[in-house]
């Protein structure tokens, strides 16, 4: 079984889950955060942004509890595999 990465889950987000697609300039505006740091974490299966950004992703994108739950489940699942395979 294939396991996302935090910036694929982030993609998959802005582009399949919301009303519309989002771009990556406006989950950045949204999130407080530059563009080129969503761009980094997408383009990175090792990039590891701070919980901070993973729990207020799971707040602002997600539609209900449900949504909010599993965002933040996989997203931290992920973080843990990139830590794991660094020896961390």
């Amino acid at each position: 079984m294939y396991k996302l990465s935090v910036g694929e889950i982030i993609k998959m987000v802005r582009s399949q889950y919301c009303a519309r697609p989002l771009t990556q300039e406006e989950v950045a505006v949204e999130m407080g955060v530059s563009r080129s740091f969503i761009a980094a974490i997408e383009g990175s299966e090792q990039k590891i942004p701070p919980d901070s950004f993973i729990e207020k992703f799971a707040l602002t994108f997600g539609r209900n509890e449900t949504d909010r739950s599993y965002f933040l489940r996989e997203m931290r699942l992920a973080v843990g595999r990139v830590k794991s395979a660094r020896g961390a």
